[in-house]
């Protein structure tokens, strides 16, 4: 069967250089989520080899992944990362980036980001907004309130990417190879 999955990333800072994968959520259509979170946040946070593998080995099961964005950031940030420790690259996937249909679709919004699209649609769903504070607590000291937090930001998006997805699925007209 056909399985398409949505995605989504968090990190701790917008640079692969600079930042580490605090957690990724994958949620297979009208399915379960399935989340992973580095582990290594308050021990060795630099090291983030398990989940980069852990999220690269279960978008290879996919046939199509669903993101918001996910080709400007979550793609390439993950596979380089995956480079810095000569780990395999995720396997090229059908790919559909919403940003990328909503502005191919002129979507004449103030804003082209998730948000400003759910709230436009009337998604039910609130996406949740961190304080850059706790991004860095969660990256540095492994505070677990921080993380949980940004886990549930990161379940929520998922969700969200999903309900945009039902909503704008006729608009899209060609899928990425990436």
């Amino acid at each position: 069967m056909f399985k398409i999955v949505f995605w989504d990333v968090e990190a701790s800072n917008l640079r692969s250089n600079q930042g580490v994968i605090i957690s990724s959520a994958i949620k297979t259509m009208g399915g379960k989520t399935v989340v992973h979170t580095n582990k290594m946040l308050g021990i060795d946070g630099l090291d983030d080899r398990k989940i980069l593998t852990q999220v690269r080995d279960e978008l290879n099961k996919a046939d199509l992944v669903v993101g918001f964005y996910h080709l400007n950031f979550d793609l390439p940030f993950i596979n380089t990362r995956l480079l810095k420790y000569e780990e395999p690259l995720i396997q090229p996937k059908l790919q559909v980036d919403l940003y990328r249909v909503v502005k191919r679709f002129k979507f004449l919004t103030d804003r082209r980001n998730m948000d400003t699209v759910a709230k436009f649609l009337g998604i039910p769903l609130k996406k949740t907004h961190i304080d850059w504070e706790k991004w860095r607590q969660a990256a540095i000291n492994g505070d677990k309130a921080a993380i949980k937090a940004i886990v549930h930001h990161n379940v929520i998006d998922v969700r969200v990417t999903e309900l945009i997805f039902y909503r704008i699925k006729g608009l899209i007209k060609s899928v990425s190879l990436a």
